[in-house]
């Protein structure tokens, strides 16, 4: 049984990027950069490695050039990786925080707070949904309202304002990252 590794976005920031040809860190993850029409992270905006005053890299690296997203640290293969498509700056994605996500029958569930991210080792037959966007946490907007932790569909309706989600997301609403795995496999069954 293989277990479902599940990141908040902002947990990824601040991260070593680690190479595991020679075991040094060669940068550190400064932003993650999420493309929500294709639902997936794309890679990651750097700084140099050293802490607060190191300062941003020009470059990005790619999740194509990515060995693995884990709990402490993102790996590459090796420091080529960064760069690594032809030394072009970071991809301009969309910020999605602070958008409201909205059933499609017209329900506030809250503003965006952090992107849940499936991690993982990246590889042929291994990682295909390494990266990808599983779930928003969510504040609701009324005084005292909890972050709750919203499953995505493979499919998402996106504007520079509002992420619609189906109404049938209801039910599968958590606030615990520990379930959230489930819920998003549950969620997506019952959409097909």
């Amino acid at each position: 049984m293989s277990v479902t590794l599940l990141l908040r976005a902002t947990e990824i920031s601040h991260r070593p990027v680690v190479s595991i040809a020679t075991g040094e860190a060669v940068a550190d993850v400064k932003d993650v950069l999420y493309s929500p029409e294709d639902g997936r992270l794309t890679g990651f905006t750097l700084n140099k490695h050293g802490g607060l005053f190191a300062g941003p890299l020009k470059t990005a690296l790619l999740l194509d050039h990515v060995y693995a997203v884990g709990t402490d640290a993102v790996t590459v293969e090796d420091i080529g990786a960064i760069g690594a498509a032809g030394g072009e700056p970071a991809p301009r994605n969309r910020n999605v925080l602070g958008n409201e996500v909205l059933t499609d029958g017209g329900t506030a569930l809250g503003i965006v707070t952090d992107l849940i991210v499936r991690g993982g080792v990246v590889g042929p037959g291994v990682g295909a949904e390494v990266g990808q966007v599983v779930g928003y946490q969510v504040r609701g907007t009324a005084e005292g309202a909890v972050e709750q932790l919203v499953p995505l569909p493979y499919a998402l309706a996106v504007s520079g304002t509002h992420l619609v989600v189906p109404a049938t997301v209801q039910p599968f609403l958590t606030t615990d990252l520990a379930d959230f795995g489930g819920a998003v496999a549950d969620f997506r069954a019952q959409l097909s």
